[in-house]
């Protein structure tokens, strides 16, 4: 079933319900990645599917951030959208709208399942604004947005020309000049927007998000993902300091995965019931 929120500051989002065949009180909230959308096909569609046939709720959702470029209706106007323009910040007015949506309807137990950069979103948001009824999040291949990190690694040389190219347009008064970037991962971006998500700051960076997080957090990492990318080569170390100092999370390898898990969803789905 088609539903759509209105979040606190006015913007309307789509998604869709899907209904087990019995009522249920616990549901799944399924959180997209850069640059897509709340219908796309892939592992949060199979893992939805699963969802509803083992008797919960899947609701797949659309934050501002959807697809590449984006006009999200609104009152009293609409808003600039998708991968290019969003603030990441604001996912969480996008991701409380859709929890009370959920909460209204019925559903006590609530688990957030976000993939790429939806699992940033969905660490982010409840570090900032947790939900009485999340009690879970599961993240499949959340990046590490570690400026530091990509700018002195040896595979970050792309991402260093992004960020000098970026700095160079808001330095000389043209935040709004649009690029195309590689790494971390290939969209449109401003130049404003790629130093506001990628800047020294690290203001979305999941190491520093967890310890603010109370609930228990499951994280997938496809294997093949570990040597490709500076966003997730760091993941096992960070993990392990993280669970010395007791932080409920646990992060779980996935043999021959990448990022798109394809042919592993069965297998993500009875390691995530269990």
């Amino acid at each position: 079933m088609l539903c759509r929120v209105t979040t606190a500051d006015g913007l309307q989002l789509d998604g869709d319900w899907l209904e087990p065949s019995s009522p249920s009180d616990s549901g799944f909230v399924f959180v997209h990645g850069t640059g897509s959308n709340f219908y796309a096909p892939g592992i949060l569609e199979q893992l939805a599917l699963n969802a509803r046939e083992s008797g919960h709720v899947a609701l797949r959702i659309n934050t501002r951030g959807h697809d590449g470029v984006a006009s999200i209706p609104g009152s009293p106007k609409s808003a600039k959208g998708g991968a290019t323009y969003e603030v990441v910040a604001e996912c969480v007015v996008d991701l409380t709208a859709w929890c009370q949506f959920a909460a209204n309807r019925g559903l006590q137990r609530l688990t957030l399942v976000g993939h790429s950069m939806g699992g940033v979103k969905s660490i982010y948001s409840q570090a900032h604004a947790p939900h009485g009824a999340v009690q879970r999040i599961v993240c499949l291949s959340p990046p590490r947005f570690c400026h530091q990190h990509w700018m002195t690694h040896p595979q970050g040389d792309a991402f260093r020309r992004h960020f000098a190219q970026a700095q160079t347009a808001v330095t000389n008064g043209r935040p709004l000049d649009l690029f195309e970037c590689q790494q971390p991962t290939p969209f449109i971006a401003t130049a404003a927007g790629f130093i506001e998500k990628y800047g020294p700051e690290d203001r979305y960076d999941i190491m520093k998000l967890l310890p603010h997080i109370s609930v228990p957090v499951l994280v997938f990492l496809g294997q093949k993902t570990l040597s490709t990318s500076p966003a997730f080569d760091t993941h096992p170390s960070e993990f392990r300091r993280l669970a010395e100092q007791d932080i409920p999370v646990t992060l779980e390898i996935v043999t021959a995965a990448d990022m798109s898990y394809s042919g592993h969803d069965a297998e993500l789905w009875q390691r995530l019931r269990q």
